[in-house]
């Protein structure tokens, strides 16, 4: 995998003993995954929020290298993908009033261009209201002008919010995109949970 976030605190270990089936990230109630612009199936974006503080919050990201184009100098190597990653917040689906932006340009090197990878990256979101609002996640791929758009929504800064609980690989502390696992180990990252007992439960998919 590359580019890393540094991760710390609470981890809660959490076996999964009936697994669910795979499903897109987050709950769909609170998720709008949307594929939008030109060949935006062609490159899947998936993110995710995660509340550090009551104050602070990450939006997460995740591409698969195979979807993008790297390009060369010519001379045969390092190869290059370019992106760029931005997000708009809004006060409600279909708002035309903006609350917020933030962009970031991303270079990715390799070596094997045909090398399938995940892109794993995370951009600090700026929250001036504690309330809901509806997040624009846009990934342009620079090199072949191609992007996908994903929204979502930020939940009310509240107790209990289950974007203050983010689950993470138990080999890498990587965020994963999903809420959904179909049985083995899991850990749960929760900064402000530091002190306090956590319970953890699972459940299956209706049929």
């Amino acid at each position: 995998m590359r580019t890393w976030t540094t991760i710390g605190a609470l981890l809660v270990a959490m076996t999964l003993i009936n697994g669910c089936g795979p499903s897109a990230a987050l709950t769909k109630r609170d998720n709008f995954s949307y594929l939008y612009g030109k060949g935006g199936g062609q490159m899947v974006l998936q993110a995710r929020v995660h509340h550090t503080t009551p104050e602070r919050s990450r939006v997460y990201f995740k591409l698969n290298t195979k979807d993008l184009l790297y390009k060369s100098d010519g001379t045969g190597g390092p190869f290059h993908a370019t992106l760029r990653i931005s997000y708009e917040s809004y006060d409600s689906f279909g708002s035309k009033t903006l609350l917020d932006s933030a962009s970031t340009i991303i270079d990715d090197e390799s070596v094997d261009p045909s090398e399938d990878k995940e892109l794993i990256g995370s951009m600090d979101l700026r929250r001036k209201e504690h309330r809901s609002f509806i997040l624009k996640v846009v990934a342009r791929d620079l090199n072949r002008d191609l992007q996908s758009t994903v929204f979502l929504r930020v939940q009310k800064d509240a107790a209990g919010s289950n974007q203050y609980f983010m689950p993470v690989d138990t080999a890498h502390g990587l965020p994963l995109f999903t809420e959904h696992f179909n049985g083995g180990s899991v850990d749960v990252l929760c900064e402000t949970c530091a002190g306090k007992h956590l319970f953890g439960t699972h459940a299956k998919d209706p049929p």
